[in-house]
């Protein structure tokens, strides 16, 4: 039987040969996984023989790694804002860089105490609205999502975290009747033209892929945007920096005053003239 040494070396091996960048740490993980023990373990006690039960769900794990299966969803859950999230094959993985949207709706709630209404519109895995009801518990937050399965994780996540969000099943904002002071929204916005990993395919091509340049369904939101924006509102929206310049100008034409953008955030606010 193999040591814990020589399967991590082997293992990343394979998933060095197949083009996984990160094939030490993932070859860590899984054995971890496995296990049931942190990665501290391994290097404590690399010369350990493996279990024959772990070490068939390490193989198992490891090839399904192999085909490229996101970590993520390999364990079902994915760390964002410091906390664990539940996902699955119904949500897409949360990214790093989509945290500085939450840096930025906190940071827009401590400036302004009169904003209390939130709404996380593709909310996905919930993991933008309930980070930010998490990080700033007097707001009230809304999650929607146009699937029925991601609104299930989203309620999950919610539940995990003692959170108790609205939750509405809506093509953006087609079946919101409420005003919000922020409205969130991190929808698909890669364009099929463009270079993506391998990876990329095993999530939910409709939380990733939009038409017109990926601009599609930010386009749709910010024509939708008056009908449920409060007058001192804010529109954040993330979205690749190359389409920053079409979406403000997009933006201007429903009466959104651009704020700034920091990476992948656009932060807009309602003009006086926007009902």
């Amino acid at each position: 039987m193999p040591t814990i040494d020589y399967w991590i070396k082997a293992a990343s091996k394979k998933l060095a040969k197949v083009g996984i960048k990160s094939s030490n740490l993932d070859a860590e993980i899984i054995l971890s996984e496995s296990l049931k023990k942190d990665r501290s373990y391994l290097r404590a006690y690399p010369d350990k023989t493996l279990p024959i039960i772990d070490l068939m769900v390490a193989n198992w794990l490891l090839s399904r790694r192999q085909k490229k299966l996101p970590i993520a969803y390999l364990f079902k859950r994915k760390e964002f804002f410091g906390r664990s999230f539940h996902v699955n094959k119904s949500t897409l993985i949360p990214r790093p860089e989509t945290e500085t949207l939450i840096e930025v709706v906190s940071s827009i709630l401590q400036h302004d105490k009169n904003l209390k209404s939130v709404i996380d519109i593709g909310t996905g895995s919930g993991c933008i609205g309930i980070t930010c009801k998490l990080e700033n518990p007097k707001i009230s937050i809304t999650l929607s999502d146009i699937s029925k399965q991601a609104l299930k994780i989203a309620e999950k996540n919610a539940t995990k975290y003692k959170i108790k969000p609205v939750l509405i099943q809506s093509n953006l904002l087609k079946n919101i009747r409420s005003n919000f002071d922020i409205i969130i929204a991190n929808l698909p916005y890669v364009d099929s033209s463009w270079q993506v990993s391998p990876e990329l395919k095993h999530e939910p091509k409709n939380a990733l892929y939009a038409k017109d340049n990926g601009l599609e369904y930010i386009k749709k939101l910010l024509d939708q945007t008056s009908n449920n924006l409060s007058n001192n509102g804010y529109v954040i929206i993330e979205a690749d920096p190359t389409q920053h310049k079409s979406i403000i100008n997009y933006a201007k034409q429903h009466n959104l005053i651009f704020e700034k953008s920091i990476d992948f955030c656009l932060v807009f606010k309602a003009s006086s003239r926007h009902h």
